[in-house]
C-alpha cells in the first residue's frame, strides 16, 4: 500500500543529503525530492482526515517547487492545497507561498 508520509520523509532525507553536495548533485537529490513529495501531496489532497499532514506535504512541494525555479508547478499547487482541506496552522502559509509562485509566474 502507497504510504505518503514515507514518500515525504524520504524526500525530507534527500533535501538533507543535498546540503551537503555541491550544486549539480544537490540539484538531482532536490528535484528527487520534489518528486516525492508532489506525488504525496496529490495522493493526500482528498484525504479529508489528515488535514495537517496534507498541509506538510503541500507546503514541502510548494516550496521544493519554489526553489527549482517551477513557478507554474508551485503555483498549481498552492491552487489544489487551497482546495483540500488545509489545517487552521498552514492557511496563511499556503496563501502566502501561492501569492509569491503568482508573482514569480509574472517576472
Amino acid at each position: 500500500m502507497y504510504d505518503a508520509w514515507e514518500h515525504h520523509e524520504a524526500a525530507v532525507e534527500l533535501i538533507e543529503k543535498s546540503d551537503s553536495l555541491k550544486n549539480d548533485e544537490a540539484h538531482v537529490l532536490i528535484l528527487q525530492a520534489f518528486e516525492l513529495e508532489r506525488e504525496a501531496a496529490m495522493y493526500l489532497a482528498d484525504a479529508i482526515d489528515l488535514s495537517k499532514k496534507r498541509s506538510i506535504v503541500f507546503c514541502g512541494a510548494i516550496n521544493l517547487a519554489l526553489r527549482l525555479h517551477q513557478y507554474k508547478d508551485a503555483h498549481d499547487l498552492s491552487i489544489i492545497a487551497q482546495k483540500s482541506l488545509i489545517h487552521k496552522d498552514f492557511v496563511e502559509t499556503i496563501e502566502a507561498l501561492r501569492l509569491k509562485s503568482q508573482t514569480l509566474l509574472m517576472v
